[in-house]
């Protein structure tokens, strides 16, 4: 999804409100004045967005990518994967990519700049020019998640378990999707594996590239976090250790995917669930990237920081965007102060957020009808000033 790898796949599951910030390793979390968020505004772009896939599921994932001057809003319909994009603000026609329902409907979309793929199913496809094309993956490789920095590609597949672990394979592509071939695996057994292989123990949350060779693989263990890391492509695999604080003794953690401004400047998520505090806190690494920092946390509901509450993303090498489901939080400093960059009231929930540089950016939101849902709008805005302000989008052509 992008010049450097952004968290992906963590899509809404239901409403909840964002309880209040913490304090923490001396960095300063402020709320910012509340931006205009007109009624008018979201009618208009609703509109745009019913008009733009008519038979969307109301209950399944949906994103927005922003790659240089074009925006790619992608959702599951009844007839596959349907994929609109605007080209500096124009918009083109939607297309579908045939893809199964049974992945549609239930699976996490997964991106790689405009590379789309679906968990568990076994293609993933690339635009060529108003086209797209089909990249086939290995009949053995149900990709969970997936990353990538230029031609050079990883694919994260999750195979059977034990409670507590799961069976891990990496694959790797150096040309850009069109061959694999597998890198690592941790196998079945959880005795005496083999030294450097990906770690069988742990739920797996996702994999994330700093670099052509630099892999970071994420989740949980019992009593605290996963984090193993390779610096040949997937190969050699070591963990890596994360300071936890004292007053989170025994609660659940889980990291995910970081996000790099550059190769050498990480931000690492972890959901929290502590008898103190419950949330999500960034952990950040510098250049040389020996070790990771506590840079502070938010304090969130517990529904928004274990599930699928919530994504992180840049802009440019120093902005960090933060969505949860009624707010977008922003920090210009690498993670040491933060404020408050959009309110959105219910019933509407934030989507998703994406930068192409520090200017262009995309804001995703959406209104589900029923429970289950029913029925679906959308409401799609871009800003060309880095988020100072948003632009309601059209979806006629």
């Amino acid at each position: 999804m992008i010049g450097a790898p952004r968290v992906y796949g963590w899509r809404r599951a239901s409403v909840s409100a964002v309880m209040g910030i913490m304090l923490l390793s001396g960095c300063a979390w402020e709320s910012g004045p509340r931006p205009p968020a007109s009624t008018t505004r979201a009618a208009l772009s609703v509109s745009a967005a019913r008009e733009l896939v008519p038979t969307a599921i109301p209950g399944s994932a949906v994103s927005v990518l922003q790659v240089n001057h074009t925006t790619w809003m992608t959702m599951a319909t009844s007839h596959g994967l349907a994929v609109r994009t605007w080209t500096k603000g124009v918009a083109q026609a939607v297309v579908t990519l045939p893809i199964p329902l049974s992945c549609v409907a239930a699976g996490t979309l997964l991106h790689l700049g405009p590379v789309i793929g679906v968990a568990g199913c076994t293609a993933i496809w690339t635009p060529q020019g108003t086209t797209w094309e089909a990249l086939r993956l290995p009949a053995v490789l149900m990709p969970e998640a997936m990353a990538g920095v230029g031609s050079d590609w990883s694919l994260l597949s999750i195979g059977a378990g034990a409670a507590g672990s799961q069976e891990v394979s990496i694959w790797h592509s150096t040309t850009a999707g069109h061959t694999w071939i597998r890198v690592g695996t941790s196998g079945m057994g959880l005795t005496s594996p083999a030294p450097g292989t990906p770690p069988f123990y742990g739920d797996k949350t996702g994999l994330a590239m700093a670099s052509r060779h630099d892999l970071w693989l994420t989740g949980s263990v019992a009593g605290g976090i996963l984090l193993d890391r390779s610096e040949d492509t997937g190969g050699e695999w070591q963990s890596v250790s994360i300071p936890v604080p004292a007053v989170w003794a025994g609660a659940e953690l889980a990291s995910y995917p970081p996000i790099f401004a550059t190769a050498q400047r990480g931000y690492l998520p972890v959901s929290v669930d502590s008898r103190h505090f419950t949330g999500l806190a960034i952990y950040e690494t510098r250049p040389p990237q020996e070790a990771w920092r506590l840079a502070g946390a938010i304090s969130t509901s517990l529904a928004v920081a274990l599930s699928n509450e919530w994504t992180l993303g840049t802009a440019g090498t120093s902005a960090v965007w933060l969505v949860l489901p009624h707010q977008v939080w922003q920090s210009t400093d690498r993670v040491r102060h933060w404020r408050v960059a959009l309110r959105l009231a219910a019933p509407w929930t934030i989507m998703d957020i994406s930068f192409s540089g520090a200017h262009d950016g995309a804001l995703l939101a959406v209104r589900r009808q029923g429970i289950p849902p029913t029925s679906v709008d959308y409401a799609l805005w871009q800003t060309v000033n880095g988020g100072q302000t948003w632009t309601a989008v059209s979806s006629r052509a």
